[in-house]
């Protein structure tokens, strides 16, 4: 009951900063927004509550600090289904170096597949096919800097390919740049009760190469479209977003064990939204997961389940599936399967 007591009374504090802050969302201010998407089914199925919680090689996409609670080595693969037959896969590598800390290598790749080719003349579609494309490469490395208190960082290469190239230069239509991300994790002595924060996606803009015209409608007098005269592309941020969260084991007994967080998450292109989730284990063998996200104007729910198991030749084997509602888009699946060796 103490437990439950000390982890409400933590949430209270967070709450303010999720609720409080921008009056309007900054909404479109920003690119690469595949950055955005949550990747593991165990993060998602906790509403993304996860800053505090992370302690595998996922932990590379939410704190890398979380590397430190890698034992030995881990691997993460993950699969999303995003809405309009949007497909995501990303990978996740950590090893723990004795007396050094724990290193890591990520991937995470982004398609659309096909889609009509369109133009002012032919807003129908002019028979031609393109892809848009993301990529995310990274390095990882954490450690610990007392017994409590844990550092650890990203640092990546993001590139977005539009899948078309620039009629004026013949130029593909492809930005990349480097970005950076850090985290800590600390452990505050009471209980399990421990805190994470992260900073992700910070680094320089995005510039897309060649130019473009704006149109700003057809002139009967004319009888031919209004445009501006051509200009570069604008460069464009990606989505810096600062993370902070609580976790607490509520229950922990040879059968039984429960994680509660909470996180207050605030983007550089939307609104403050609260996370809360939780987490069962059953025996140490199977899991019960869910989570609210709240934000000024709406909420979503998510939850899903995994399943863990020992491959004497393999190691701990999971395999995790969580459910994520968008409100007015259609729901999320993802799958994800983790092993540690």
């Amino acid at each position: 009951m103490r437990k439950a007591i000390v982890f409400i009374s933590v949430l209270g504090l967070c709450l303010p900063l999720a609720v409080s802050g921008q009056e309007f969302a900054k909404v479109g201010t920003s690119g690469a927004q595949f950055l955005k998407i949550g990747i593991g089914a165990r993060a998602v199925a906790m509403s993304e509550a996860y800053v505090a919680v992370a302690n595998d090689a996922s932990a590379i996409f939410w704190n890398p600090a979380g590397l430190v609670l890698v034992e030995k080595n881990d691997v993460h693969l993950s699969h999303t289904e995003w809405v309009a037959d949007i497909g995501l896969q990303a990978a996740g590598f950590a090893k723990t170096l004795e007396g050094i800390g724990t290193v890591g290598l990520s991937f995470c790749y982004l398609g659309s597949g096909d889609m009509n080719v369109t133009t002012v003349e032919q807003p129908q579609g002019t028979g031609e096919k393109f892809s848009y494309s993301d990529l995310m490469l990274g390095v990882s490395f954490a450690r610990w800097l007392t017994d409590k208190f844990a550092v650890g960082g990203n640092v990546k290469i993001v590139r977005e390919d539009f899948g078309v190239d620039n009629p004026a230069t013949d130029e593909r239509m492809a930005t990349s740049v480097w970005g950076v991300d850090i985290g800590t994790l600390y452990f505050t002595g009471y209980k399990s009760l421990r805190m994470g924060m992260s900073i992700q996606n910070f680094g320089p803009e995005l510039s897309p190469p060649g130019e473009v015209e704006d149109f700003f409608g057809f002139d009967p007098g004319e009888g031919e479209f209004v445009t501006e005269e051509a200009t570069g592309y604008r460069k464009y941020h990606m989505p810096l977003t600062f993370r902070v969260g609580l976790a607490m084991d509520l229950l922990d007994t040879e059968e039984h064990f429960l994680t509660a967080c909470v996180e207050a998450d605030h983007p550089n292109d939307n609104m403050e939204r609260l996370n809360m989730g939780a987490e069962y284990w059953l025996m140490d063998l199977i899991a019960f997961r869910a989570g609210y996200m709240a934000r000024h104007d709406s909420q979503t729910v998510s939850f899903g389940a995994g399943f863990k198991f020992d491959i004497s030749d393999l190691g701990d084997v999971r395999i995790d599936y969580a459910y994520s509602d968008l409100g007015i888009l259609e729901g999320v699946h993802r799958f994800s399967m983790g092993v540690g060796f």
